[in-house]
Order: structure tokens, then sequence, then C-alpha cells
């Protein structure tokens, strides 16, 4: 559906635990809550993402987080050209997200 394999818009205390996410064609994930405290903010993990887009154009978001608490979750990108492509989740880095530790990102190489 849409254009990411997931879309939530705007909904507080959502909780993504344990889960795997694997996009191909479709971007990742659309994941954005005005949400102030971090109680509100979508909960997410022990979840691993994993990007196997090689179809979006170079400098493209491959998803969009922004209102997030992250733990323990793990961005993978398959595309041995990603890196170079510079590829990227946008507002990831953002403070409107919580890194509340052991998450990683990960650009396979050849």
């Amino acid at each position: 559906y849409g254009n990411f394999l997931v879309e939530t818009n705007g909904v507080n205390r959502m909780l993504f635990s344990n889960c795997n996410f694997i996009s191909h064609t479709k971007k990742l994930c659309w994941f954005v809550s005005s949400a102030k405290n971090e109680d509100e903010k979508y909960q997410i993990s022990n979840c691993t993402f994993v990007i196997n887009n090689s179809n979006l154009p170079a400098n493209d978001f491959v998803g969009m987080m922004k209102g997030a608490a992250l733990k323990n979750s793990t961005f993978t990108f398959t595309d041995l050209d990603a890196k170079k492509k510079r590829y990227y989740i946008a507002g990831y880095g953002e403070p409107l997200n919580v890194d509340l530790g052991n998450n990683k990102t990960i650009f396979k190489t050849p």
C-alpha cells in the first residue's frame, strides 16, 4: 500500500518490538510523530531494518523517521552501491528521535 513498506503518520504510543522490516522496491518506512515526550514516541526495540533497494536515485532517502525512541535496532543497506549513492534515512539523526542505545547502521561493501 502506498509508497512505503510501513506508513504511520501522526500516531503516538506505537510499539514495534522484535520486528523485521525488509524493503525491496518500496521505501522502507514513514514514521512521523509529533510526540513531545519519550513515552509517546514510536517505540522501536530489537528490530532489524533491511534495505535491499537499488531502484532509487542517488541521494534519495529510503525512509523517514521522526519521533521515535530506538533501542537495539539495526539498519542494513544491502545494495553494494548504497553508500556511494548516498542512501539515507531522513530524520534518523535528528533530535526528535531518542537513541536508547545499541543501534547500528551497516552498509554492505564489495
